[in-house]
């Protein structure tokens, strides 16, 4: 199968399916690709079960003060809003594909709006498709909305991610002494 084929069929499962259980194995029934959902128990998967790609790329999936702040403020969490905002503010570090390293982060574009992201392992990435499974893929077997334009960084980190995206909030207007239980909640170390 052709990539662009593939990433049209793998993108008309993620949005026509609505039974996440089924995505592994409709995707699996597709020939000739390497696509892979993480299984249980894998080290790389956050203990959250709730998160986009960028809260996975980024290391705020688990994050407390996110998940507190991106429940009480339903439209400030980790977005392509917040990727947007590290890209402009010198968030991320930008860096070239030979100089990667394991867990670095790829960010794909489509008109050059963020779209998705994911970890970088060796020659595979790691990337939350919508709602569903952690999935562990080539650089471009994945949705054909998510573009066809990639760009690299260095991974930050847990607690420079957390402290990034509560920067970020306050940007927004948000008062994080008035998000419930907030104060409360220990930073990443």
């Amino acid at each position: 199968m052709e990539l662009q084929e593939l990433r049209k069929a793998v993108g008309d499962i993620m949005t026509k399916e609505q039974d996440v259980s089924r995505h592994a194995a409709l995707i699996g029934a597709i020939p000739d690709h390497t696509i892979r959902p993480l299984r249980r128990g894998d080290p790389r998967k956050p203990e959250a079960d709730r998160y986009n790609s960028f809260g996975f790329a980024l290391d705020l999936a688990d994050s407390e003060r996110h998940i507190a702040v991106a429940t009480h403020f339903r439209n400030i969490h980790s977005d392509n809003a917040f990727v947007s905002y590290l890209l402009k503010n010198g968030g991320l570090e930008e860096v070239q594909p030979e100089s990667l390293h394991k867990g670095d982060i790829v960010i794909y574009f489509h008109n050059a709006d963020p779209t998705h992201a994911g970890k970088i392992f060796g020659d595979r990435v790691i990337s939350k498709w919508g709602l569903g499974n952690l999935w562990e893929h080539a650089l471009f077997e994945i949705p054909a909305s998510y573009g066809a334009d990639v760009r690299y960084f260095r991974a930050l980190g847990a607690g420079p991610a957390e402290t990034a995206f509560l920067k970020y909030a306050q940007s927004r207007g948000v008062q994080l002494h008035r998000v419930p239980g907030y104060p409360a909640i220990r930073a990443k170390a």
